[in-house]
């Protein structure tokens, strides 16, 4: 539980949604910011182009393991996915990333979830789809520093309900907007 801020112009009761019936206590004070802040983007990366195509995956009907950087058309996250990035930079690219919202938290074999295995990074790069709808996730309770994802979509991305993304978004063209 922390503190949140709003800009130095920002409305409370228009900035700061809780969900209803929600029995939770979700953050600790609401303050506003004295001056607005201002953070330059990133330099947002080339995607690769040269990874070996590996089709479509799926963890419909059991866990899966990715442990080879790769491009896949599609990646269907319905149970868990252990992506091992070993002590490099494991880079992965997908037109699709799609979670299927099963499972509940922390993540388990039924989980619909990225989970990170070994001490590398994970760069995964998205083409045109994505989302994480509510009980999914990427790299629960993990450093946010092992994962980039870059996403270049024309489509919103939308983080639902109790979608949880320990990581780093960068969306090129898109907006980020939690429900």
């Amino acid at each position: 539980m922390e503190n949140i801020y709003i800009g130095a112009e920002g409305n409370f009761d228009k900035v700061v949604w809780l969900p209803n019936n929600s029995t939770e206590q979700h953050y600790l004070n609401v303050d506003t910011l004295d001056e607005g802040r201002h953070y330059s983007m990133p330099k947002f990366p080339e995607f690769p182009k040269n990874l070996v195509s590996k089709g479509n995956f799926s963890t419909y009907s059991v866990p899966g393991m990715i442990s080879e950087d790769g491009y896949y058309e599609k990646i269907d996250i319905y149970r868990l996915l252990t992506i091992d990035v070993g002590s490099g930079t494991r880079k992965i690219r997908t037109k699709e990333l799609n979670f299927y919202g099963w499972g509940n938290m922390p993540p388990h074999s039924e989980s619909s979830a990225i989970v990170i295995e070994g001490t590398g990074n994970l760069e995964l790069y998205v083409d045109s789809k994505f989302g994480l709808p509510g009980s999914s996730s990427i790299n629960y309770g993990g450093d946010i520093d092992q994962v980039a994802i870059y996403y270049q979509g024309d489509d919103d991305v939308v983080i639902d309900g109790a979608a949880q993304c320990y990581g780093c978004f960068f969306p090129y063209r898109s907006l980020l907007i939690f429900i």
